[in-house]
């Protein structure tokens, strides 16, 4: 585990920016190389020469038509071989896409003078947007550079802050392998359960889910299949149907529907992963 992780209570996008912002202005090379990574994913013409002037966290930017500012996530300006250049990144964990939000970024950047003007989205998921960003990454594109910066490090404190923000990262797109043996910590027993969700929203091929956790249930919101899936508990305490057990309430419908109790389905993953099934990157 990061020491990073004790200074949130969830992996949150506003913490994990602010994180990675931090990193990029303490760093001109982690922000150059940033920018470079974004660039390349974009498919501009490769530079040779690449420099970061000034990079923002929610920088609050005018759209034509909106009653409000709008505040991307990250805002990098720089320059590529001396052409001036903006880039706006939408970073995401479990959050979805707000309404329209890309195509304000998109409209805010073709009104821009700069000669590469991009957007681009980071997140943990595939995310099915209404407007396609021009480079699309994930959290884990960021461990090498991350690592790379460390061998470079002059310091232990250097060395040791670029070591953990690479583990943070990797910790972002964590994959469900199994339940624990023994539970005697309720955040790591919530924890597995949300990665059995997310592992089973990506084997069904679901490019959308938002977060719906409750004081009574941990839980997604499925817009594309109208439904809400996951685990109820508290008001639901005496209700044998929904105690301890993982459920699919469709939209509209008084009654969810039983998939499996929870005590089945640990002793399934755990017996797959005895035997192998359960890899780095998905649930069988």
């Amino acid at each position: 585990m990061s020491d990073f992780q004790l200074f949130e209570r969830y992996y949150t996008e506003n913490f994990s920016t602010a994180l990675l912002v931090f990193a990029a202005r303490q760093s001109p090379d982690f922000a150059e190389e940033l920018l470079k990574l974004i660039l390349r994913k974009a498919s501009c013409p490769g530079g040779e020469r690449y420099a970061v002037e000034s990079i923002e966290r929610n920088l609050p930017i005018q759209i034509d038509g909106a009653p409000a500012a709008k505040f991307p996530d990250i805002c990098i300006r720089g320059k590529v071989d001396g052409k001036a250049c903006v880039v706006l990144v939408e970073a995401k964990i479990s959050a979805g896409e707000g309404l329209d939000q890309l195509g304000d970024y998109c409209r805010w950047l073709s009104k821009q003078t700069d000669p590469i003007a991009k957007l681009a989205t980071l997140t943990r998921d595939p995310l099915a947007t209404t407007t396609r960003p021009h480079a699309a990454l994930t959290w884990s594109e960021l461990v090498p550079l991350a690592r790379q910066m460390g061998v470079g490090a002059t310091s232990a404190f250097e060395k040791g802050f670029w070591s953990h923000l690479a583990r943070h990262l990797e910790e972002i797109m964590s994959t469900f392998n199994g339940f624990s043996a023994h539970f005697s910590d309720v955040h790591q027993l919530m924890q597995e359960v949300d990665l059995l969700l997310i592992s089973l929203f990506r084997n069904m091929g679901v490019t959308r889910w938002y977060s719906c956790w409750n004081a009574d249930r941990a839980a997604y919101w499925l817009p594309d299949h109208r439904a809400t899936v996951g685990f109820w508990w508290w008001k639901r305490f005496g209700d044998p149907v929904c105690q301890n057990a993982l459920m699919v309430w469709k939209d509209g419908k008084p009654e969810g529907r039983l998939v499996s109790s929870l005590q089945e389905i640990i002793e399934k993953a755990n017996a797959a992963r005895q035997e192998g099934q359960l890899g780095t990157s998905s649930m069988s």
